[in-house]
């Protein structure tokens, strides 16, 4: 990773109701301990094992310092180093062998979105906040300064309600009907 710089401070909960009381910082960087926290999700967390579509990608802390080579990966944490929930962005074009619901050109969408959030950080309101720090830094990097295909894309599983509706809420919209491993694409024009 290029980058360890801190993108953004916010605080989040309220001491009054005792909820999470805490800054969390979002990063352009993870620790090892991060990343070995991010391994053991990979394998014990019910929702990622479930929404994800590559088991075998977080396996060692070496696979994922190569994993993360070339794309744009943010990271949430607390004070103290926990880690929240991770944003990564990959220079991948929208595959063109879909049904479009919509009328689209896949080829103007050249970047792919990802956004993997742990249990603590779920039902928090933090997903809207993650992405935009995410998103704003984003557009300043050349990764996505130098693209000539700025539009960004994700997949998701249909049946993901939380995610396709937070997705929706950012600005995402759905330009596929589920195919027949229960994923659709979603767009998102800057």
């Amino acid at each position: 990773m290029a980058d360890s710089t801190q993108v953004e401070n916010y605080s989040i909960g309220d001491k009054k109701e005792d909820k999470i009381e805490d800054v969390l910082r979002i990063t352009k960087q993870l620790t090892d301990s991060q990343i070995l926290f991010l391994i053991q999700k990979a394998k014990t967390d019910r929702k990622v094992k479930r929404f994800t579509h590559d088991p075998t990608r977080f396996t060692t802390i070496e696979e994922f310092r190569s994993w993360e080579k070339n794309k744009e990966l943010y990271g949430m944490a607390d004070s103290k180093g926990g880690l929240y929930g991770i944003i990564w962005f990959e220079k991948m074009k929208l595959p063109d062998n879909k049904t479009f619901s919509a009328p689209i050109n896949p080829t103007d969408y050249g970047i792919t979105f990802a956004i993997r959030l742990y249990d603590k950080a779920r039902g928090q309101g933090l997903t809207r906040k993650f992405m935009g720090a995410a998103f704003s830094d984003l557009l300043r990097q050349p990764f996505y300064v130098d693209e000539e295909h700025k539009g960004i894309w994700l997949s998701t599983s249909h049946d993901n309600t939380p995610a396709v509706t937070g997705y929706q809420h950012f600005g995402f919209k759905q330009v596929t009907n589920k195919n027949s491993e229960g994923k659709i694409s979603m767009i998102y024009k800057t």
